[in-house]
């Protein structure tokens, strides 16, 4: 069996939600490459303004993903000790999406592979359950919350990892490509113009002007 096939195979195979993932890391993926040949063009040219723009990129991405982090983290240990304010507010929301975005709620049972938010429907009708969605609400057992709360407690060390490596990853190309910017400046000044942390710079500068002017004379 070919690799392309096996491939193939997988893809079919996955479940919704993994294929969702896979959507996500694959734009993911597109989104680093696109900044990071970015970064290289903008280096190969020496353009301080690709340099800049790139920078500010990276910063941005860098925000996203601790801001994510920080986001997921708070709300996966909500889950985890099932705090009771976060139990009632997507009570709420849920029961709110079931009676104006059925559709829409059918859709997320298919794809966590459950039915009902906190209460299963497959035994009972109740207000966690959508209209025109029978096939999820009797072909599950679990309710959408435990689903989540399995999810997380299975996955959260492979999203913290991927979280981890990423903003470290960012955090120094960013501290690169910042001495990138400035080390060539701060080594003219400290060269070439006169300045207070390098004693006698004038003279200095005076006599890089003479090699340089020697060296003119001279020739190849």
């Amino acid at each position: 069996v070919s690799t392309q096939s096996t491939w193939v195979v997988t893809y079919i195979s996955a479940k919704p939600i993994t294929k969702i993932v896979m959507y996500m890391a694959f734009g993911t993926g597109l989104a680093v490459f696109f900044v990071a040949y970015m970064g290289c063009i903008a280096a190969f040219f020496v353009s301080i303004v690709g340099l800049v723009i790139h920078s500010v990129l990276l910063t941005a991405m860098l925000v996203g993903v601790v801001v994510s982090g920080i986001v997921i983290n708070h709300y996966g240990d909500k889950l985890e000790a099932d705090a009771s304010d976060l139990r009632v507010s997507l009570s709420e929301r849920w029961v709110h999406q079931v009676r104006h975005n059925p559709k829409a709620v059918c859709t997320l049972q298919s794809l966590f592979e459950c039915t009902g938010l906190t209460y299963a429907c497959r035994a009972r009708y109740h207000a966690q359950c959508p209209l025109n969605c029978d096939v999820t609400n009797s072909l599950y057992e679990r309710p959408c919350l435990r689903a989540a709360k399995e999810l997380w407690d299975s996955h959260w060390i492979y999203v913290g990892g991927v979280g981890l490596v990423a903003s470290s990853s960012f955090f120094v190309l960013l501290v690169l490509e910042l001495l990138v910017i400035c080390l060539p400046r701060c080594v003219k000044k400290v060269l070439v113009e006169p300045t207070g942390v390098c004693p006698g710079g004038s003279a200095r500068r005076a006599s890089l002007n003479r090699r340089i002017e020697v060296m003119n004379r001279v020739g190849p």
